[in-house]
């Protein structure tokens, strides 16, 4: 019997009609432990991102377009169809939507049940769907009376809400128990100066606590863990990319605070049962459904903080933008290093694989590590090195014992970051490695056209995310050509590499603030052939001069681009001398931390 089967009998065991799981875990962090993913365990996709929806008959997942090819390798088409998010078209909510309008005869003795683990889902999110079900004429397993088909009336009625949550938690268990991953382990966690960030806990917590007062608000607790390591200022070794550890932080007006981590941590949702009638601010974005539910259960009014410390914490301090550019400046030596050194290698001699790069890159960075003082912490996620046709899978990650091989031809995707003390990193190269066709340097040069021109935009402060996508994302559909990702995402200060609310996204109406972080990647991909993203961060910053009314983006990586893949019938002028200003900028930026005979490559790289 496999997994899917052992999650249909649950289902018909306890009369539920439609299971709702996504990758998440109690603190929705975006690189999810085993223990948690439990899409993992029914469906065989190792992606960090899906949705999954199990009926008594079939069995969707759910991904964006990074994520579709892999999908569709990693899973058996015979049970599982694979979705890919398009626009409103097969999200989560379209979906059980489509499900409910199939069935709109129904009572409550027949009606659809929809089943979800709450503890795993943000508020909005699970509240959308709650509604969503309700207006559909369904019913959401543990959260409302009528979710048992084989119950009467009478006996539901007699029903109270602590035995539904009761009977909802003997369902978690009978699910978690279908994924054999142990428990995370809860690690020590390590302080960070003040040096290094610029602002003292302490200080952090006066500007949340004015904002509690303001708001009339008692409390305030938060669950997620970049922004309980942000006010903290502590960083953790409970992930093996993000430098975070497990906790929870209840905070009072007073400044005064109670962090659960390690030991305490068990004893958070106990504590949690025992706060009553208070005025409790949370996150409705970044907090599980689970909490609110407690909350509200117990008289609490509930403020929603409306993302307020994740946009404090998005905007860097003076401290944070200088060392974060220290960590760019390492990690492009680093890199550049490396890309030399694949370059210059002879294939036919040399079994070299794409993992190998990821280890390659590994030893470098200790290596200058070393040589700087500069403390590497870790990866900050799992190195993307993708051969040919492996990259158009936006996300690939390399296994030691299934990599391709690398040959003297065809292009390598390259895309990689670290933790260093003092930073976060994430950098995309495509380079060629030999003979490539002139259809891929084309659509190699095409994409960097699209890089260059958004790095070098002017706009007003204000511009929303969307529109900034927009100049990116131009370059490429005059050519109809177009990618299924973001254009950029926020980066976070040793932190998560992917940090909100900033982006470069089509669906954002976030107005781009001073002094954030962002990555700008633009791609194609080609299923089966190739996939190519070229990767730079910028930091957004006001202008001086003439164009003191108006705000653009400092680049703080220097990486060379690969000149052996440019098609310069493809670039216009302007950006050929935006490019070799910046190759330029590479050698000065990097002339003392590199080898001479790495610096004299670089400057080949001059068109």
């Amino acid at each position: 019997m496999n997994n899917l089967q052992k999650l249909r009998n649950i289902m018909n065991d306890a009369g539920i009609d439609i299971y709702i799981d996504k990758i998440s875990d109690p603190h929705l962090n975006e690189f999810v432990d085993d223990y948690f993913n439990t899409i993992k365990a029914l469906t065989g996709f190792t992606g960090d991102t899906a949705s999954l929806i199990v009926t008594k008959k079939w069995t969707y997942l759910i991904v964006d377009s990074r994520f579709t090819i892999q999908a569709r390798k990693e899973v058996n088409s015979k049970y599982i169809k694979v979705l890919t998010v398009d626009g409103s078209k097969n999200s989560l909510r379209s979906k059980i939507k489509e499900f409910f309008a199939k069935n709109k005869n129904h009572s409550i003795y027949d009606s659809n049940v929809l089943f979800f683990d709450y503890g795993k889902f943000s508020i909005s999110l699970a509240r959308k769907i709650i509604d969503l079900t309700k207006n559909s004429g369904g019913n959401v397993f543990g959260l409302d009376y009528f979710y048992f088909n084989n119950k009467s009336m009478k006996d539901i009625a007699k029903l109270s809400a602590g035995n539904i949550y009761s009977d909802t938690e003997e369902i978690f268990c009978k699910i978690k128990q279908i994924n054999k991953s142990k428990k995370p382990k809860l690690n020590s966690f390590y302080d960070i100066p003040k040096k290094v960030v610029g602002m003292s806990s302490r200080d952090k917590l006066s500007k949340i606590t004015r904002y509690m007062r303001k708001m009339h608000c008692d409390l305030f607790i938060l669950s997620k863990l970049d922004e309980i390591s942000y006010i903290t200022n502590k960083r953790g070794y409970d992930f093996t990319n993000d430098p975070l550890f497990y906790s929870y932080l209840i905070i009072d007006k007073s400044k005064n605070f109670k962090l659960y981590t390690k030991s305490q941590y068990q004893n958070f949702y106990k504590n949690l049962s025992e706060i009553k009638n208070k005025t409790i601010m949370i996150d409705y974005k970044s907090t599980n459904y689970k909490i609110y539910k407690i909350l509200k259960g117990n008289g609490n009014k509930l403020v929603d903080s409306k993302g307020f410390v994740a946009e404090i914490k998005s905007i860097k301090t003076p401290c944070e933008i200088k060392n974060e550019k220290r960590a760019m400046l390492l990690e492009s030596a680093v890199l550049t290093d490396v890309f030399y050194q694949l370059k210059h290698t002879d294939f036919s001699k040399h079994n070299f694989s794409e993992h190998d790069i990821s280890e390659l890159i590994t030893r470098k960075r200790e290596a200058y590590s070393k040589k700087t003082g500069i403390k590497y912490i870790g990866n900050s996620f799992d190195t993307i090195a993708a051969y040919r046709g492996n990259a158009a899978m936006a996300h690939y990650i390399p296994e030691k014992t299934k990599s391709k091989i690398l040959k003297n031809s065809g292009m390598l995707l390259v895309d990689t970051g670290a933790n260093y003390l003092y930073g976060t990193t994430d950098t995309t190269r495509t380079i060629c490695l030999g003979r490539v066709s002139n259809i891929e340097k084309k659509h190699f040069t095409i994409v960097l056209d699209a890089m260059l021109k958004l790095s070098k935009y002017k706009f007003k402060l204000g511009t929303s995310s969307k529109n900034l996508d927009k100049v990116a994302r131009s370059a490429l559909l005059k050519y109809n050509m177009d990618y299924g990702h973001s254009t950029g995402h926020g980066i976070g200060f040793l932190s998560c590499v992917h940090e909100g609310p900033n982006s470069f996204s089509p669906a954002s109406k976030y107005k781009i603030k001073n002094n954030q972080i962002f990555s700008v990647e633009p791609g194609y991909y080609v299923e089966n052939k190739y996939g190519i993203r070229t990767e730079n961060v910028l930091l957004s910053t006001k202008l001086s001069g003439k164009n003191k009314n108006l705000f653009g983006f400092e680049t703080l990586t220097f990486v060379p681009i690969d000149k052996d893949l440019i098609d310069i019938k493809y670039l216009s002028k302007s950006s050929i001398e935006i490019l070799n200003k910046y190759t330029k900028e590479v050698v000065s930026k990097l002339d003392k931390l590199l080898p001479a005979k790495v610096i004299e490559w670089v400057e080949t790289q001059i068109i």
